[in-house]
């Protein structure tokens, strides 16, 4: 019996040590899935764009930035996993459209 208790330890320690609960940790930028486009025209200057989820929301920004890491050929690939930082859509103008954001970098992941 005692070495029963003892083995049974010793796998309990085995599998506690082979656990992986490190979270990942990206600084300032949030886990993301670039959906794809968003084809809608309107005359609305905000239309069209792209569909991003963050957090399990799905939102919207109109453009990649400069030197965003996602190449044309990238988005064949769509959904894509990526690392992006945003903020809510800044122009006081269109402030009551709903789940526009501005992407300031994204990265594949």
């Amino acid at each position: 019996m005692k070495r029963l208790i003892i083995s049974a330890l010793f796998a309990a320690v085995l599998l506690a040590a082979a656990c992986d609960k490190e979270s990942k940790n990206y600084g300032d930028f949030d886990e993301g899935l670039l959906l794809g486009q968003d084809f809608r025209r309107c005359v609305s200057p905000i239309c069209s764009g792209w569909f991003i989820e963050i957090n399990g929301d799905t939102l919207r920004f109109l453009g990649f930035p400069e030197n965003s890491g996602i190449a044309n050929s990238d988005l064949d690939l769509l959904p894509l996993p990526v690392l992006v930082k945003w903020t809510p859509y800044a122009d006081p103008d269109f402030a009551d459209v709903q789940g526009l954001i501005t992407v300031t970098e994204i990265h594949k992941q």
